[in-house]
């Protein structure tokens, strides 16, 4: 029996809720480094949510597809993208041979062990070809204890308001946050952060070499302010001219300044 799809009640207003998420410049990002892939490279789109990424890839003429461990957000994104799109897990993606993956808007700290971390590298090194790429951000401690946790707040909606709780866990390094409308429960979610360092080891068991670890504002070194950090990593041994990436990241650094 199928488990229960619990972004269910999320899904129909997920896109309204993140209206102030720039996934333009996510996507501008993307660009820069699809420059260092081969022409008609093959885009995997991992945790893709409701297609706002997919999106700009498909109509930029990207061969992109998406998974999502929620059927009810897969719906959505249908409804904005033709890219091809079907229900997975990120610690066992079914598909091979891809040149970039992406996991984005902190997907990956919606995995709550550094086992489950572990898997979903693995995963997502199997899947990538030599020389491919893989792109994924993760929010630090700092977002999650002193930004978003012990605190609520309510955001309109619509032509409705939800409220915001979150919790901060320091023994478990991890954030319990509750949406609800009329006191119903529309939504509920842990996330845990991990230290760079965990990251990194996890990484290299998997058979990952790291690119770049960089604070996702400014694309440069993290700091003890950083909040959300973007990874790159490419499959061991790495095939991609060391140069050119610097080069990337740089170009990406000044169009973000």
């Amino acid at each position: 029996m199928a488990e229960p799809d619990r972004f269910d009640r999320l899904a129909s207003v997920y896109d309204a809720l993140m209206v102030h998420v720039d996934y333009g410049r996510w996507f501008a990002i993307c660009h820069e480094l699809s420059a260092l892939l081969p022409p008609g490279f093959t885009h995997l789109d991992a945790a893709c949510g409701t297609g706002a990424l997919l999106e700009r890839t498909w109509n930029a003429g990207w061969i992109s597809f998406g998974f999502d461990l929620s059927p009810a957000m897969l719906r959505n994104a249908a409804t904005r993208t033709a890219a091809p799109l079907f229900v997975g897990n990120l610690e066992a993606i079914p598909v091979r041979a891809v040149d970039f993956i992406t996991c984005l808007f902190d997907s990956m700290n919606f995995l709550l062990s550094t086992e489950a971390v572990r898997r979903a590298l693995q995963a997502m090194a199997a899947a990538l070809k030599p020389g491919g790429l893989l792109y994924f951000d993760m929010v630090t401690e700092l977002l999650m204890a002193e930004v978003f946790g012990n605190q609520s707040w309510v955001e309109p909606v619509g032509d409705f308001m939800l409220t915001w709780e979150s919790r901060w866990f320091p023994e478990s390094a991890s954030c319990l946050t509750r949406l609800t409308r009329d006191g119903a429960v529309v939504f509920e979610c842990e996330e845990k952060a991990y230290a760079t360092n965990v990251i990194l080891e996890l990484a290299r068991q998997s058979g990952l070499e790291p690119l770049a670890v960089l604070d996702a504002r400014s694309w440069r070194e993290p700091t003890r302010d950083t909040t959300r950090i973007d990874y790159l990593f490419t499959p061991s041994p790495s095939r991609l001219d060391k140069t050119q990436v610097q080069r990337a990241i740089e170009k990406i650094r000044y169009n973000l300044s």
